[in-house]
């Protein structure tokens, strides 16, 4: 018959040992701590967040507009996005919903002119490669001058160069001809982050009331973000 294995009981293993196999037990679970903690997550993608910039834009108006000018003001973001998971390399692909509203007004420069921008937009993300769908309600006026408000229909392409829980650089053009029946109609834009700061960079053309060609607009805005 085989001998049974006797274990020893815990008053029987002399204090020495005991300590040591603690010891041995505590830092077993101290390097599985830190390696939950050096996890790389640089492929996941934030979920959501809200942001507020104070902005200025340099307007260059076409034939007959009356010359450039600065604006003022402030751009309101907000973006929500339903990500899958990241694969082992690479960045996660998913949708993604945005919306950028913006009010500027003329603080240098011959005339009076405002713009106002509402531009919501969806994309689909292949990893860094965003594709979709943009639309813009604009409004521009100059004095006493204005133009209709304007609607836009278009496409938008993307690339994420970093995106991340903790930063953001994004590029985007969007091209939309369609409801304004304007093929000159572009914008585009910049987005940067790091944890709570954001900024941004944008770009596009524009037509101001009294002139007869198409003008152009870019600048850029500093502010925070709520990330979640």
């Amino acid at each position: 018959a085989g001998k049974a294995c006797y274990i020893p009981l815990a008053h029987e293993i002399p204090g020495a040992e005991l300590e040591a196999q603690e010891k041995a037990r505590r830092q077993a679970a101290e390097e599985q701590l830190a390696a939950v903690g050096q996890i790389d997550r640089s492929d996941e993608r934030l979920r959501g967040s809200v942001g507020a910039q104070l902005s200025s834009y340099w307007t260059q108006a076409g034939n007959g507009g009356g010359g450039g000018g600065l604006l003022l003001g402030g751009v309101i973001t907000g973006r929500y996005g339903f990500w899958l998971v990241a694969p082992a390399h690479g960045m996660a692909s998913g949708l993604e919903l945005k919306a950028n509203a913006s009010f500027h007004g003329q603080v240098v420069g011959p005339g009076s002119t405002t713009l106002f921008s509402l531009l919501p937009e969806i994309r689909y993300f292949v990893s860094h490669f965003g594709f979709g769908a943009s639309f813009e309600y604009r409004n521009v006026s100059a004095g006493t001058l204005a133009n209709p408000a304007s609607l836009a229909l278009g496409l938008t392409l993307s690339f994420a160069f970093v995106d991340s829980p903790t930063a953001r650089v994004v590029a985007a053009v969007r091209w939309m001809p369609l409801l304004s029946n304007d093929l000159s109609r572009f914008t585009g834009e910049l987005e940067l982050a790091y944890q709570w700061f954001t900024a941004s960079i944008q770009a596009g053309t524009l037509v101001v009331p009294g002139s007869t060609g198409v003008g152009w607009y870019i600048g850029g805005g500093l502010g925070a973000r709520l990330r979640f």
